[in-house]
């Protein structure tokens, strides 16, 4: 076993139930990143049901935002039985931050050093870094079989292996996962025991009986792999043809960028298998102190580079793969820059084999770089190398914490194959969300435009969804594309043809016009769209309810304000108005505007909305600014004025006060004179 450890500090989680209980819950948890939501949603999803024979291990992912955990539970029984006098099993859940990782560690170490441990006990472990020795000793057919049929993306299942006991059934799981790159345990779920009938969602597992649809490896019998699954056939012939796979579980078991089962990172699996499998098995590298200054490991290697001393530049290079891991502050930083960039340390070597170099400069660029790659890190390095050179680049495009964009920005330089690999391990979701972000260079809007033309056309790729989200990338391409609408246009229509086919049916229409999102669709993309439709009796209504109907729909108008649109876009009023009932309420000045829609046709008249007073006391509401006086109102005429205050009534309630004020009036002087004729004499 590997003498060097490595500290980890994961976050925990007790899951059970007490005894008066029936269901099991989440008993108690850290809180640290993962929540209690958290804990309890990825223990029921990977949950192998209660197997009669604990402990038993089951093995798991979950991502939080940036983060990905790798995720180790662990069921055994407790000392207490329930109501009914059953025992009752306590899962102990562990997740271990994959970015935090320092070296790569095995699940039969991991499982050593939490065996005994208090889930409640938040102090960090040391669990020694993964033996690749070790591990080889273990492999077998089966665990060759069972890690090429993981790459068809299907579940397996081993059969046969009741009578195994679970910390072999464990190493078992751990050899397979370790003939896969490291990267791919971001996505494995595996499990020492499931049942049987349960709907699981294990990736791996052990059972009495394989479920519809899982491939199966029975337990000491050779591996049978589907004649149509090449990749998987291909993999398992390299790792079979391997003399010392040692040397290749050493190299799959570099800490990298999380990968997944999907076609593109099965590929990329497979191609870094044919790589390592090409190469020169290469020595450990030794031990290194941990006072050991960088500075002078760099000083010391580009002093043997100049002097040709081949030996004591194997030895630095030795040396710095271990330093590379260590956390460097932006100064220590720029002070390893600084030696790289004079003594020239990125140029290509005649007398290095190129495993060796690719070793050299993952360590000098996260030494002297980051950690992570970004694109002022990658303009860095080009001017610090002067060319990006062939052996440099293969570095680049496997930078274990570039981004995205970083990703593509290497891809841009590849060549054909390269940027095949790049493109492959990046979902379309991942690239939509690239190609809208602002800025983006015209040449990765390009290549990623063209991928998801490509993915739509020949893999049935499911980014549909995404670009329905992002309107079809119709903002991007106008900003790609300022003042052009026809190049708008002829992109538009070549991206639609190969998500939906050469002609939109009336789902695929009304989806793209939908203007219930935002960013709603473009002058190019209605055209696109309409381009693609044909014509049809229907189009013009159609058109106007998928954009205007749904706009409105999914708008946050209120429900007056909603029924008064409706009642102007469909033309009428509502039908208890038409039959003499109650007045509906309308939104202020939309009474008016309906009215005058239907001038000519008879429409009842549709009253005004009244404002309610506001209660005594009340303060005045907040308004933008100082509005004019009544008489202030520039281009307003003494009518509409009148008609504002009157609420469009002014003419008749005029007519009527001024009547009343007559009839009024008369009396008063008929009174008057009635008086003076009656009055007593003086």
């Amino acid at each position: 076993m590997s003498t060097a450890m490595v500290p980890v500090t994961p976050e925990w989680a007790l899951w059970g139930k007490d005894p008066q209980e029936r269901d099991f819950r989440l008993l108690r948890c850290s809180d640290i990143r993962l929540g209690a939501h958290d804990f309890s949603e990825i223990i029921s999803r990977y949950s192998p049901g209660t197997h009669t024979d604990l402990p038993q291990v089951a093995i798991s992912w979950t991502r939080l935002g940036e983060e990905i955990y790798l995720g180790f539970a662990i069921q055994e029984w407790s000392n207490e039985d329930d109501r009914l006098g059953r025992g009752i099993a306590v899962t102990r859940y562990f997740g271990i931050p994959y970015y935090r990782l320092e070296r790569p560690i095995s699940y039969v170490d991991l499982y050593e050093a939490l065996a005994d441990r208090d889930a409640t006990d938040g102090a960090p472990i040391s669990v020694p870094e993964l033996d690749p020795h070790q591990i080889a000793d273990r492999v077998g057919l089966e665990a060759l079989g069972a890690a090429a049929l993981l790459l068809t993306r299907s579940p397996v299942q081993l059969e046969g292996a009741e009578g195994v006991p679970m910390v072999e059934r464990l190493g078992f799981l751990d050899t397979v996962a370790a003939l896969l790159p490291y990267a791919m345990r971001t996505r494995l779920s595996a499990a020492t025991w499931v049942s049987s009938t349960s709907e699981h969602n294990f990736r791996l597992a052990f059972s009495s009986h394989a479920r519809e649809g899982a491939l199966t490896v029975r337990w000491g019998d050779p591996p049978v792999l589907p004649p149509a699954a090449r990749t998987a056939r291909t993999y398992f012939d390299v790792l079979a043809r391997q003399s010392d796979l040692s040397h290749v579980i050493r190299e799959l078991a570099r800490i990298g960028k999380p990968m997944g089962f999907d076609r593109g990172h099965v590929r990329a699996a497979l191609g870094r298998l044919q790589d390592i499998a090409g190469s020169p098995a290469q020595r450990p590298a030794p031990a290194v102190s941990t006072d050991a200054d960088p500075v002078e490991v760099l000083r010391a290697y580009a002093e043997a580079r100049r002097e040709g001393r081949g030996d004591a530049a194997e030895h630095c290079i030795d040396r710095l793969e271990h330093l590379r891991t260590r956390i460097y502050t932006a100064e220590q930083r720029s002070r390893h820059r600084q030696i790289v960039r004079a003594d020239r340390l990125l140029d290509a070597s005649d007398t290095l084999e190129p495993p060796r170099q690719l070793q050299l400069y993952q360590a000098l660029l996260q030494m002297a770089y980051g950690s992570t790659l970004s694109e002022s890190h990658l303009e860095q390095i080009e001017e610090d190398a002067g060319m990006i050179h062939g052996l440099l680049l293969r570095t680049l495009e496997n930078y274990p914490g570039a981004d995205a964009y970083s990703d593509l920005l290497v891809a841009v330089m590849c060549g054909d194959e390269g940027r095949r690999r790049i493109l492959g391990r990046l979902d379309s979701e991942t690239l939509i969300a690239t190609a809208v972000q602002e800025p983006v260079k015209v040449v990765i809007f390009d290549m990623v435009f063209n991928e998801l033309v490509r993915r739509l056309v020949e893999e049935d790729d499911p980014a549909v969804g995404p670009l329905w989200q992002h309107a079809y990338l119709a903002h991007p391409l106008r900003r790609r594309f300022p003042g052009d609408d026809l190049a708008q246009f002829d992109w538009l229509c070549r991206l639609l043809a190969a998500a939906y086919g050469p002609q939109l049916g009336v789902k695929e229409f009304e989806e793209v016009v939908d203007g219930s999102r935002t960013p709603r669709p473009t002058t190019a993309l209605f055209a696109a769209a309409l381009w693609l439709y044909g014509i049809a009796p229907d189009t013009r209504e159609m058109l106007f309810e998928a954009f205007f109907g749904r706009m409105l729909e999914s708008a946050t108008l209120g429900p007056e304000v909603a029924e008064g649109v409706n009642a102007v876009l469909q033309g009428t009023v509502a039908a208890e108005q038409a039959r003499g009932g109650p007045p509906r309420r309308l939104p202020r000045g939309m009474g008016r505007l309906v009215q005058r829609l239907h001038l000519g046709r008879d429409a009842p008249e549709v009253p005004e909305r009244q404002e309610a007073a506001p209660p005594a006391g009340a303060p005045a509401p907040e308004s933008f600014g100082q509005a004019p006086g009544a008489d202030e109102q520039a281009g307003r005429s003494p009518q509409q004025d009148f008609e504002t205050r009157f609420g469009g009534q002014g003419p008749w309630l005029v007519t009527v006060v001024l009547v009343v004020f007559l009839v009024a009036l008369t009396l008063v002087l008929l009174s008057a004179q009635w008086l003076r004729v009656h009055a007593p004499p003086p």
